[in-house]
């Protein structure tokens, strides 16, 4: 099973009236929204949109980001607005071993 093209993502995070919660909201308004509340953001860090977008879509994917470029925000903020189990595969106790 292959990746999302980064335009995929892109246009997931687009919200269209097919995305909408049934409160009216986009999820990803709504992702941002809570990250404001709860993490004290102003906005998205570089492709952390697309890869909340493509979470709250349904969309497996892997996010390969820098140290320092918000990579725990794109699995948080989703798992906070889902309900169930979110699991997550991260090699920190290994950078932190090195």
């Amino acid at each position: 099973m292959g990746l999302p093209r980064l335009e995929k993502v892109r246009q997931m995070s687009d919200p269209t009236p097919y995305t909408l919660t049934p409160e009216g909201v986009a999820p990803l308004d709504r992702a941002l929204a809570f990250a404001r509340a709860n993490f004290s953001i102003t906005d998205w860090r570089p492709l952390q949109a697309e890869a909340v977008a493509a979470d709250l879509a349904g969309v497996d994917s892997l996010v390969v980001m820098g140290t320092g470029c918000g990579k725990s925000l794109c699995f948080q903020v989703p798992a906070m607005l889902r309900s169930g189990l979110t699991l997550v595969i991260s090699p920190l106790i290994a950078l932190m071993d090195d």
